[in-house]
């Protein structure tokens, strides 16, 4: 299903951490974070809500909007994907019940030519065995003794 992917940044083997709006925000975030560690003084700093978070912390909270997009994207692309595979499937489906169709009219036509050719071989036997029996009975009839008149 991979081969029906559009925008291969989205396949199914990819993480947010492959994508490069994904790796600009990780630079972003600890970009961020340099910059409040280096301004203001130290009580600033420490009533800062975002220096108080661990750096994984800060860093998760920054990308978590991209991350999201990542993977909205992703589904995205994967259900294109799905839809036009199923799509495929279903006019490989049709095709092959055509040419089974197909295949199946044609032997039929086969048999019923081959059932017309037995059925005339049938009705000339018939007439011969018939013509036949007609002959014996009139052989037999002429053979048979003919009352006279006295």
């Amino acid at each position: 299903m991979s081969k029906y992917i559009k925008d291969k940044r989205y396949g199914f083997d990819k993480t947010p951490g492959d994508d490069e709006a994904c790796q600009a925000a990780i630079k972003d975030a600890y970009a961020e974070m340099m910059v409040a560690m280096s301004t203001g003084n130290i009580i600033t700093r420490f009533f800062n809500p975002k220096l108080r978070m661990s750096e994984s912390e800060f860093v998760q909270q920054h990308i978590k909007p991209t991350v999201d997009n990542f993977y909205s994207l992703q589904s995205g692309q994967i259900f294109n994907a799905e839809m036009e595979l199923q799509q495929h499937l279903y006019a490989e489906w049709m095709h092959q019940i055509d040419q089974e169709t197909a295949q199946r009219e044609k032997e039929r036509a086969k048999l019923d030519e081959q059932f017309d050719k037995e059925w005339k071989k049938l009705k000339q036997r018939e007439a011969k065995e018939e013509v036949e029996r007609e002959a014996k009975r009139q052989e037999e009839e002429r053979w048979q003794p003919k009352p006279f008149k006295l």
